[in-house]
């Protein structure tokens, strides 16, 4: 057996899992197989749609790190093929505990430091169940969508029920090219991951119609023929929105396999799951499928949740101690489990984390600067929107339409929230980092800073 891409992406994440009981994540993978095929990070990021310095040195930086951490050694773009290889034949040797599981299983996904929300769960568990569902999970980032479908998921294959987990991240910028070449792609993703027989290319070449029709019947005929129900899940639907040529027609066609359930038996085979962020609204209402369906959102951790997580991490936190956290991040998950890795697993005590939250080096940098590059380069014009909130002593109201939408999206993303039809900013921590950073400016410190 010979040393290969799929060797090297198994071996990087077992040696991931083994030291931080967490898998590669999406991106993760597309920069270690675009790494393989030596390509540039410019060239990965415009495939991945990204930005190439988030890629570089955020997404890379953190992939080698972790990497190097991982195997022992110095983990760079230019040298990760041996330093994995010689894990490989460690492992084939029987020199390095293969434990069983290289990929990456369901279980294992959900089996971290995650605690049990059941209010939640259970209701996603039993919609999951039911024949023909359309299930929408919608959340900020990081909010915990992902592990959440994953739950589901791994629920639904206990169960027995064949499970199609598919990331948009995965797709090239070739596959949206056109609608004809997202959809093979679809179909393609799915039939692959479910180990079935590739007919995509001979069914679309032999069948009439337009590609909504073609993947309709190819589903039909290739995808729901067994017995189990079949749970397709996709995750980071949003990247599909910025290519408006062909967002809302495939859109349009998860609305229609969706509803295909209430007049046709085969087709309440299929469960669908929707991850996403933000809401595609170029649709009429009747071909969207952000208005069918179930919607689950995500709320914030209750003060008795960030006491469990404390818990969970080995430490007995008084009320005082959970409120002061509180007080900076909300009960974000993400925030708040960052929180207790770097108190437990880098000696930082709470009163430091407190005092240096907003530091572009600090716990939360990666998850700031992503906000700060998605303003540049998606939301130039809301700018203004953002420094009015931001700069405020009191929530705001904003009379324009544009204003209203812009308020609207950056809700969405988590930045903002509602109070009485007013805006404020949703935590302390963004106010703080935002107010630096445009003050910064001001005085002509740091560079690229998203109050430009």
């Amino acid at each position: 057996m010979t040393f290969g891409e799929v060797e090297a992406i198994k071996v990087a994440d077992l040696m991931l899992f083994q030291q931080t009981g967490e898998h590669l994540t999406d991106l993760e993978t597309i920069v270690l197989q675009g790494s393989w095929h030596k390509k540039t990070y410019s060239d990965i990021a415009q495939e991945a749609n990204f930005n190439e310095d988030y890629i570089r040195g955020t997404i890379g930086l953190e992939l080698w790190r972790k990497l190097s951490e991982a195997v022992g050694e110095r983990v760079e773009k230019r040298n990760f093929r041996t330093a994995l290889e010689r894990c490989w034949q460690k492992l084939e040797t029987g020199a390095l505990d293969h434990q069983a599981h290289v990929k990456p299983s369901l279980e294992n996904v959900t089996n971290s430091r995650e605690i049990a929300r059941p209010e939640i769960e259970d209701f996603f568990y039993h919609t999951l169940a039911q024949p023909g569902c359309l299930i929408r999970i919608k959340a900020p980032w990081q909010m915990g969508k992902t592990t959440l479908m994953n739950k589901g998921l791994y629920y639904r294959e206990k169960q027995r029920d064949r499970i199609a987990r598919l990331s948009l991240r995965l797709a090239e910028s070739s596959d949206f090219a056109s609608l004809e070449n997202f959809v093979l792609w679809f179909c393609l993703s799915v039939t692959e991951i479910l180990g079935e027989e590739n007919k995509v290319e001979q069914h679309w070449q032999s069948k009439l119609g337009n590609n909504k029709v073609k993947c309709m019947t190819y589903f039909e005929k290739y995808l729901l023929t067994a017995e189990t129900p079949l749970v397709l899940a996709l995750d980071d639907l949003d990247r599909i929105f910025s290519y408006s040529q062909i967002a809302g027609e495939f859109l349009g066609i998860l609305r229609t396999l969706h509803e295909q359930a209430k007049t046709r038996p085969i087709w309440q085979k299929l469960r669908l799951i929707l991850v996403h962020t933000e809401v595609y609204d170029q649709l009429q209402i009747n071909q969207s499928p952000f208005n069918a369906g179930t919607q689950i959102k995500i709320p914030d951790f209750t003060p008795r949740e960030v006491y469990q997580v404390a818990e969970k991490n080995g430490l007995s936190w008084t009320e005082e101690q959970v409120q002061k956290l509180m007080n900076l991040v909300g009960g974000h998950p993400y925030l708040v489990q960052q929180a207790f890795y770097y108190l437990t697993q880098r000696g930082l005590t709470l009163e430091n984390l407190l005092n240096h939250a907003t530091d572009e080096s600090g716990l939360y940098g990666n998850h700031l600067r992503r906000y700060r590059q998605y303003l540049q380069q998606h939301s130039p014009d809301g700018i203004e929107v953002l420094k009015t909130v931001v700069s405020a002593e009191s929530p705001v109201e904003f009379t324009t339409l544009q204003e209203k939408e812009q308020a609207q999206k950056f809700y969405n993303l988590g930045l903002f929230r509602f109070e009485n039809h007013k805006v404020l900013m949703r935590y302390p921590l963004y106010q703080d980092y935002f107010q630096q950073r445009s003050e910064e400016r001001r005085v002509g410190v740091g560079h690229a800073v998203c109050m430009a």
